[in-house]
C-alpha cells in the first residue's frame, strides 16, 4: 500500500476515534470531507499515471514521482 493511502486511512481512523470521544462533530465532518476528496483525487492521479505509463512504456510509480516532483 502506498504511503499516501496509508496516511489517508490513518487520518480517517483518527477522526473516527475522535467521534467516539464526542469531539466537535462539525469539525470532524469537515476534515473527513477534505480527506475523502483528497483520496478521490489521489485515485484519479493513480489511474491517469497508469495510462500515461502504458502509453510511454514507463513504470506508473516513475510517472507519479515525476509529476509530484513538478507539483
Amino acid at each position: 500500500m502506498s504511503k499516501r493511502k496509508e496516511a489517508i486511512e490513518r487520518a480517517l481512523r483518527d477522526l473516527t476515534d475522535m467521534k467516539n470521544h464526542e469531539a466537535d462533530y462539525g469539525i470532524i465532518n469537515k476534515y473527513q470531507h477534505i480527506i475523502n476528496t483528497m483520496a478521490r483525487i489521489d485515485q484519479v492521479c493513480d489511474m491517469m499515471a497508469g495510462d500515461i505509463a502504458a502509453e510511454r512504456g514507463r513504470d506508473k510509480e516513475e510517472v507519479l514521482d515525476e509529476y509530484y516532483g513538478k507539483a
